[in-house]
């Protein structure tokens, strides 16, 4: 049984006839279609998923009241404003939360462990 299966038309770097199958009727398989350039700047489907837009996060101040801040607060909430505004990376900000978490000058006097 002979191999009666369409092959693209062109040729490969090597100069031998293309194996690939052609997209009818041109004969010419998707590599070496005219068209080929064009199809790929459009692409494919997207490869990465639009990021969904997120609201502005509460003040601490808001949720605590003034007179509840301290400097470590204030600190905490420019982080977070910052991770918003995307002028710093979540995980930097997540390194700097536990580093502030993990100090002793920062937890309150009546904390048990």
């Amino acid at each position: 049984m002979s191999n009666t299966r369409p092959r693209c038309s062109a040729l490969n770097s090597k100069g031998k006839p293309c194996n690939a199958r052609p997209i009818q009727p041109e004969g010419l398989c998707f590599g070496h279609h005219p068209k080929a350039d064009e199809w790929r700047k459009k692409g494919g489907r997207p490869r990465s998923r639009k990021r969904a837009a997120l609201p502005a996060p509460t003040p601490v101040s808001e949720l605590m009241g003034d007179s509840a801040l301290n400097p470590l607060l204030r600190n905490m909430e420019e982080i977070i404003a910052q991770v918003h505004r995307e002028d710093l990376a979540p995980d930097r900000a997540r390194a700097i939360v536990t580093v502030a978490n993990n100090n002793p000058i920062a937890q309150p006097a009546d904390r048990t462990l």
